[in-house]
């Protein structure tokens, strides 16, 4: 399993005409059917896989506008590998992801069969956020259950949030003005009592348009572990 698949900052997507709060729109609006295509490469530069988001429905309510995500990981040929569900919410204020849309469907494939229980596991993205501005840590517990029995625990912290800079960012899918975030991720998943604990560091380059343009991994070292660029928009 490669490192940077582990963790795949998936965020979406374009704008939409609701209107349950002026700062929802422009920032991460959501919009039903649209589609956003993700090239992941190895710490080479070789193409080792493919991510899809699709937004499968949008809910406006009074607390903020919920969408409700299906994601798709194929192999670089294209093959679907495995696919996955979460939900991502603007409040107003910001955004509150689904931490479980950080774990790659790759990683989570041998557990479809199990049942998740999770704690904590929302990560906050606030509006506004300026350069040298730190953002709030998030954490997340999730144990996976087979017949009653815990089979597999997940603990993931991401920490040293930081936003580094606002610049533009070409990819195949266009040029968009990001704000640069910096974090560290710390994953560990125990099986059977044996923990693998994973360190990264990712810059991501977040755009109020599309949302994740770019994110790049580093092993703890500091040592490039691969990347994922936006590559496609289609509605």
């Amino acid at each position: 399993m490669k490192l940077h698949q582990l963790l795949s900052l998936g965020v979406l997507i374009l704008s939409t005409s609701v209107s349950v709060a002026q700062n929802c729109e422009g920032y991460l609006s959501f919009q039903k059917g649209t589609k956003m295509q993700y090239i992941m490469t190895d710490r080479k530069g070789k193409q080792s896989g493919m991510l899809e988001y699709a937004i499968n429905d949008v809910v406006k309510s009074d607390g903020g506008i919920t969408a409700d995500i299906n994601s798709r990981f194929a192999d670089e040929k294209g093959k679907e590998l495995s696919s996955g569900h979460f939900t991502i919410t603007c409040n107003g204020d910001g955004l509150i992801m689904d931490m479980r849309s950080l774990l790659s469907d790759q990683a989570l494939a041998g557990f479809k069969d199990m049942t998740a229980t999770v704690q904590g596991g929302n990560m906050e993205i606030p509006f506004g956020a300026a350069v040298g501005s730190t953002l709030p840590d998030a954490m997340m517990h999730m144990e996976l259950s087979s017949s009653g029995s815990v089979m597999s625990v997940i603990d993931m912290k991401i920490t040293n949030r930081k936003v580094l800079a606002k610049e533009d960012v070409t990819t195949p899918a266009g040029t968009f003005s990001c704000i640069k975030i910096g974090y560290d991720n710390e994953m560990k998943m125990t099986t059977m009592g044996i923990g693998i604990p994973v360190n990264t560091h990712s810059e991501t380059w977040f755009s109020k348009k599309v949302g994740t343009v770019r994110s790049d991994t580093y092993s703890k070292d500091m040592k490039p572990a691969g990347n994922m660029v936006l590559s496609s928009i289609t509605q």
